[in-house]
């Protein structure tokens, strides 16, 4: 060894260790050394180095029962198997997931929970997405060791309104409860009896109707609870899923659109910790539905189909016939980001033109997701236009006195036609033939938010994207795209750019980024279908 090494050696030695961070502390699993946060279970531990630990009933935002018993582990210096969900991490702890212990154990929880499980893949809602169906072919695929028969249990009970129950299904893990209880605050499901005979059933008086009643059917690993509107609609590995946001209220729960053949079939929380976390509540899961029924196709002129040419083209000189003054705008809260962007645009060209704000009317909320404001980007309405947003009041007088030719309104779900009675002409840019979008002079048909790429700004001002999970119907197109080519035949082109993001970067640099982030709209995610994404959902 050099001189120079043996001074660089010795200066190693000499030199103080780091101070070890006292909330953290470092395991090993299965050979691997880990640091994690203090109170960290064995099953997060060994997840942050991608090493699965079987479980059932745990699940990372509900209390911990340990009661399936799947997720036993070795831990040197124990005398026997710990459970991983409720064994905490410590300084020095060496866990063993696949030993022979370990693995021994985890063989024959699987067993005994199939005891009396029915092999009804082939008609279980669950296959594909069922965690003992996955767990089995990846712990155990071993034929079953006896031939009696499986004890007996009802089926297809109606627990509540919109799930079914499947008794002999039922592993009894204890998720159904937990979730009525500890995310809806409603004790609604119980278990009864004691032993082999116990079964979870509805709370005596009570049925399971609580607004988060759903979230039960996501947390159930096997195909106990169903949702009675998707139940035998389609299996789900063929399901595509892909990644939205909810325009049920301001809250924006990030959301997963599960398609098939072309159309929605249901929809699923995603995971947002700062926003919904694994939840939704059950009044967002169909709202897709308002876009299948009475949709707007193709434009239409003073009550007569046209091409969207046509419309776009008579929409324009309509518009532009009046002075600006003479012109109000009605933008719905329920619009996306860049569609208002592009809206703003348009009404610096029509000087006088006044901007007015529109919206579903509120609900009662509650203290788990839901809150008043039943619209998706009523703070992306108030960040796009400020002070130049006129009050109802002024809306009111414009309307009564008589000084207005021609107002344009987008979505037909917010602007009640009788108002707009005394204008000579109402654009309308609208999803369907409701409302205004039956009334109106021009119609211009607009792709819905499932059908587009766009952003929403939530109540706490957090920016969430959603991508196109179906086709546009007929010639219908993005709300953006409509002002800009409008705003285009009337000689007043906006310079928005050809895609949603570029309105967006365009937004976030006039708007500041801030309040609108720049790398808010994130990146293009495709479709992902569900029996390559391990049963996601």
């Amino acid at each position: 060894m050099s001189p120079e090494d043996k001074k660089e050696a010795a200066a190693q030695q000499a030199a103080p260790e780091e101070p070890k961070d006292p909330n953290k502390v470092t395991l090993t699993v299965d050979g691997q050394e880990v640091e994690v946060d203090k109170g960290t279970n064995l099953i997060e531990a060994a997840r942050s180095i991608g090493v699965e630990i079987p479980h059932f009933c745990y699940h990372p935002g509900l209390k911990i029962v340990a009661v399936c018993r799947q997720c036993l582990v070795e831990v040197k210096g124990m005398p026997k198997l710990v459970p991983g969900c409720q064994t905490l991490a410590a300084d020095g702890m060496e866990v063993l997931t696949r030993s022979d212990k370990a693995a021994d154990a985890q063989r024959q929880q699987l067993e005994f929970t199939l005891l009396n499980h029915p092999i009804d893949c082939p008609i279980c809602d669950q296959v594909g997405e069922c965690d003992l169906q996955r767990l089995y072919f990846d712990y155990d695929c071993q034929p079953a060791r006896h031939d009696l028969p499986r004890e007996p249990q009802r089926k297809r009970v109606s627990i509540g309104s919109r799930v079914i129950m499947d008794e002999e299904r039922c592993i009894l893990c204890w998720r159904c409860i937990r979730v009525c209880d500890e995310v809806a605050g409603v004790h609604e499901l119980d278990l009864k009896e004691r032993g082999h005979s116990t079964f979870v059933a509805t709370a005596p008086g009570r049925s399971l109707d609580n607004d988060y009643s759903l979230c039960t059917v996501d947390q159930c690993p096997v195909g106990a609870l169903t949702e009675k509107a998707f139940r035998f609609d389609t299996r789900a590995y063929r399901l595509s899923a892909v990644d939205s946001i909810c325009p049920g209220c301001a809250t924006g729960c990030h959301i997963e659109l599960h398609t098939y053949a072309g159309s929605i079939r249901r929809t699923k929380p995603r995971y947002c910790e700062g926003v919904n976390r694994w939840w939704m509540c059950d009044d967002g899961r169909y709202i897709f539905r308002e876009y299948t029924s009475e949709r707007a196709e193709v434009a239409r002129v003073d009550g007569e189909d046209v091409t969207l040419e046509e419309g776009l083209e008579a929409a324009a000189r309509r518009l532009t016939s009046v002075s600006g003054d003479e012109v109000i705008v009605l933008v719905s809260a329920r619009l996306s980001t860049e569609t208002m962007y592009a809206v703003k645009r348009l009404v610096g060209r029509l000087e006088g033109a006044q901007v007015f704000g529109t919206g579903r009317p509120g609900w009662e909320g509650d203290d788990v997701l839901k809150v008043a404001d039943r619209n998706p980007n009523s703070a992306g309405l108030a960040l796009v236009f400020g002070s130049d947003l006129g009050s109802p009041e002024d809306l009111e007088q414009r309307l009564s006195g008589g000084t207005v030719k021609v107002a344009l309104a987008l979505d037909e779900k917010t602007t009640n036609p009788e108002p707009l009675e005394a204008v000579d002409t109402v654009i309308a840019l609208v999803h369907r033939r409701v409302g205004v979008g039956k009334t109106a002079q021009v119609v211009l048909p607009m792709a819905a938010w499932c059908e587009v790429d766009g952003s929403f700004i939530n109540g706490r001002g957090q920016v969430g994207r959603f991508h196109p999970a179906v086709e546009a119907p007929g010639d219908a197109q993005p709300g953006w795209l409509l002002v800009d080519r409008m705003a285009e035949m009337a000689g007043e082109g906006l310079d928005l750019g050809g895609t949603a993001r570029e309105i967006y970067r365009a937004a976030s640099e006039e708007l500041g980024a801030e309040a609108l982030p720049a790398d808010g709209f994130g990146p293009t995610i495709p479709p992902v279908l569900l029996r390559f994404a391990n049963g996601r959902g």
